[in-house]
């Protein structure tokens, strides 16, 4: 009997360490229809999360990271937790909890949060799985006050959104009102709206797919081109897909232009409407939302004429935001026909640059007398690279005005239209040894790694913000396209890629926490992978980052478990995990020990700086050691 009391005893001591300790207090059950349900409970140390496999009659407080004061779901696969502002929460047991991936879609649920809008704005999110991919619903309803500015309710709220495991979007279906709800059975979903429900397969989905090889980024979205099977026979036809954030695409209905694929391409990037153009009769098709079309046909003597180019014929043309209006360029040609007869015959304004305002008059144009290629307008000063005898040339016009002649355009040294700090070119992102780096909150030392990116040899990175406009003066950033583009600005298909802004911005925050600690090195900022820490009011760097910044080499002993430094005739041993330090075989023990965090070797920076001959000085104000070589 003693042995059997014994072994119980034992059994309730290993179950009352394995299990979190149980809250005290009366339960505010959040959750019941799930395996697991999920309540509130006064600890006596505030309230926490709670969960119940028992169906309420035993309480246990969860682990990780929650936000406890919100609502709960359970999709069918997971539990989730939508708190205040744009966190989120999941854990697939309802007992171990952690913070969902940065999202841009969750984002753009921010400004519907009732408890930032005197709970008048309404945000419902609900997420149910399929068993293979998460279907979504939003319901964002504004401030209905007229005392407040209007921007209009959430622009998923007529779509079911589909997500993947990692809650990216992969897809949506779009209806004409509200969706109420969402259901799936069987390989066919549901949604209610208006008091309707619609039933669809996958095969009705708008995919996600990505910006494919012909897209361009507007202010409104991207518009991209996709060839698909003609449902009515007779090969593949080209279909054009608009998105707001470049992830939840749907398809434009009831185009102007012909379907053939050869025939009818979407001109690059403009910085602002959408431009598609027939190639065979030069007709120009311009939308500022990616739906509501408008055909220009080509005119004698205008912007837009080709006269004495015959049929057939190839035209391409080139438009960019410049302030007023939009440069334009154009390159076209007729092709001869089958016989060749007035093949390669030139368009009159091949070689003419034109401004033309919002309601596509002229404001002025000039002739190069070569091809024009590409044009800009970057700080107060107008480009062109026109086609020169050995390749291309940047001509330049500064600070145009109507007093300053047209004929003041010259060309210049320059190998490409210049446009650091453009609206094209966002500081945050830039490509390094085939990587592209993030960096947030104008950090000067910090940036995170957002994968593999090939920048074809002589291009540049463009990054274009997608920005979901609620008014002319108020918009917010859902999503960013990077892409390549060579000298003349045209984009190097197939290295587009939408990133999620959000998903980074968590991982700066969670990889540089703040305080953030900085070093640098005769005023330039060393840039470290893991952030230095502090400890015992000492700053500990990553070894290899400052070995790297130092120009010393590190090699490990795994005898003596010491990491060896060297350089030049100085030799530095490190002994981790203890205080324990050497420099050329005399003993330094430091007042700080080394230590390995975050995957990283961590060493004392003053010891190893001034061991090296640097001066040292901590700036306290700006969190900052300051490394400096002696003169």
């Amino acid at each position: 009997m003693k042995r059997f009391l014994s072994i119980i005893t034992a059994l309730c001591l290993a179950l009352a360490l394995a299990v979190p300790a149980l809250a005290v207090g009366s339960v505010e059950v959040r959750l019941q229809d799930a395996p697991v349900w999920l309540g509130i409970q006064d600890s006596g140390n505030g309230s926490v999360l709670v969960c119940s496999t028992d169906q309420g009659k035993t309480w246990s407080a969860t682990t990780g990271d929650v936000y406890p004061f919100s609502t709960f779901q359970y999709t069918g696969r997971d539990y989730v937790c939508f708190a205040p502002g744009s966190s989120a929460y999941t854990s697939s047991d309802g007992v171990h909890w952690s913070r969902m991936p940065g999202r841009d879609w969750l984002q753009e649920t921010v400004r519907f949060d009732p408890t930032f809008n005197s709970h008048l704005c309404t945000r419902e999110i609900e997420l149910l799985w399929t068993g293979s991919e998460y279907m979504m619903r939003q319901k964002l309803l504004e401030d209905p006050r007229d005392v407040v500015p209007h921007y209009g309710d959430g622009q998923r709220n007529h779509m079911v959104t589909f997500l993947d495991e990692n809650y990216e979007i992969i897809g949506v279906k779009t209806f004409d009102g509200q969706v109420d709800a969402i259901g799936y059975e069987n390989g066919t979903y549901s949604a209610t709206v208006a008091g309707q429900t619609y039933t669809f397969t996958k095969a009705d989905w708008d995919l996600g797919q990505g910006l494919g090889d012909h897209y361009a980024v507007g202010s409104a979205g991207v518009l991209r081109k996709v060839e698909v099977d003609d449902p009515n026979g007779g090969g593949v036809m080209a279909r054009f897909d608009f998105s707001v954030d470049g992830r939840s695409w749907v398809t434009v209905e009831n185009t102007p232009w012909t379907t053939s694929p050869e025939m009818v391409q979407i001109l690059p990037s403009s910085g602002g409407d959408f431009f598609v153009c027939n190639t065979y009769s030069g007709e120009i098709y311009t939308s500022s939302d990616g739906f509501t079309w408008t055909t220009h046909t080509p005119v004698t003597g205008t912007w837009h004429s080709i006269e004495g180019v015959g049929s057939p014929m190839r035209a391409d043309y080139g438009f960019r935001l410049a302030g007023v209006g939009y440069l334009v360029w154009q390159n076209v040609f007729s092709t001869g026909g089958m016989y060749g007869v007035g093949g390669n015959t030139q368009g009159p304004r091949n070689n003419v640059l034109t401004l033309v305002d919002w309601d596509w008059n002229e404001i002025w144009s000039y002739d190069f007398g070569a091809r024009v290629l590409s044009a800009a307008l970057v700080h107060d000063t107008w480009y062109a690279l026109v086609q020169g005898e050995e390749g291309p040339v940047v001509w330049a016009l500064e600070d145009y005005d109507d007093t300053i002649p047209l004929e003041n355009w010259a060309p210049t040294e320059l190998a490409a239209i210049p446009m650091e700090n453009s609206d094209i070119i966002d500081p945050r992102f830039e490509v390094r040894a085939g990587h592209l780096w993030a960096n947030f909150d104008a950090d000067p030392a910090y940036w995170v790694d957002c994968g593999e990116y090939a920048l074809p040899e002589g291009s540049q990175l463009w990054v274009h913000s997608l920005i979901y406009r609620w008014n002319d003066l108020y918009g917010e950033t859902v999503g960013i396209v990077v892409e390549a583009v060579d000298q003349t600005g045209a984009v190097q298909y197939g290295t587009g890629r939408v990133l999620d802004v959000a998903e980074y911005e968590q991982t700066f925050s969670n990889t540089f926490p703040t305080p953030r600690y900085y070093v640098t090195l005769d005023g330039a900022y060393i840039s470290f992978d893991t952030m230095p820490i502090a400890r015992n009011d000492r700053i500990l760097v990553p070894l290899r980052g400052i070995a790297e910044a130092l120009d010393f080499t590190v090699t490990w002993d795994q005898t003596t478990n010491r990491a060896v430094c060297t350089k030049g005739d100085t030799r530095i041993e490190v002994e981790i995990g203890t205080a324990n330090a050497w420099v050329d075989g005399e003993a330094k023990p430091q007042d700080v020990s080394s230590l390995a965090y975050q995957d990283r070797t961590y060493v004392p920076l003053r010891f190893f700086s001034e061991s090296f001959g640097l001066d040292v000085n901590w700036n306290a104000e700006a969190n900052t050691a300051q490394l400096t070589t002696p003169a």
